[in-house]
């Protein structure tokens, strides 16, 4: 994912905007979207033909409010995906957001246990090679001695 997707600087730490309670759409907003769109998806621009989704076109988590103009309407799973692939992408900026946060990930699990810092992976140790015995390209076995 681009860096410049996310609601901050790569190089800095995030801010994070006040949110609001999520909100719920009246029966008139939703026919109010609907004919704004001109009865087509946000995403792709189809008809829907089995009814609707609503969505915050700037998340709350991300700054937007719950006004009628931050709203959008997607036709249902049944028609497209566009919903669902708007949402899956916006869980990995919220995961990354959180990450870089500290809130999530290895890092921030062993803290708030109170364990060690992670240490970089070490090398696997082998047990190694028998060094008594030696075998000869005719597949038998010879002892060697020291």
């Amino acid at each position: 994912m681009a860096d410049d997707a996310l609601p901050f600087g790569k190089d800095r730490q995030p801010e994070y905007p006040e949110t609001f309670a999520r909100g719920q759409l009246s029966r008139k907003d939703r026919a109010r979207l609907c004919l704004k769109q001109a009865g087509k998806c946000a995403g792709c621009a189809m008809k829907p033909r089995y009814g609707w989704e609503y969505d915050h076109i700037i998340e709350l988590w991300e700054g937007g409010t719950n006004d009628f103009a931050n709203w959008q309407a997607f036709g249902s799973r049944r028609d497209c995906k566009c919903h669902a692939v708007k949402t899956a992408k916006a869980a990995r900026r919220r995961a990354k957001m959180l990450r870089l946060r500290g809130e999530t990930g290895q890092r921030a699990r062993r803290e708030r246990r109170g364990g060690s810092m992670i240490k970089s992976a070490s090398k696997i140790q082998s047990r190694g090679f028998q060094k008594t015995l030696r075998k000869r390209m005719n597949g038998t076995v010879e002892r060697v001695e020291q």
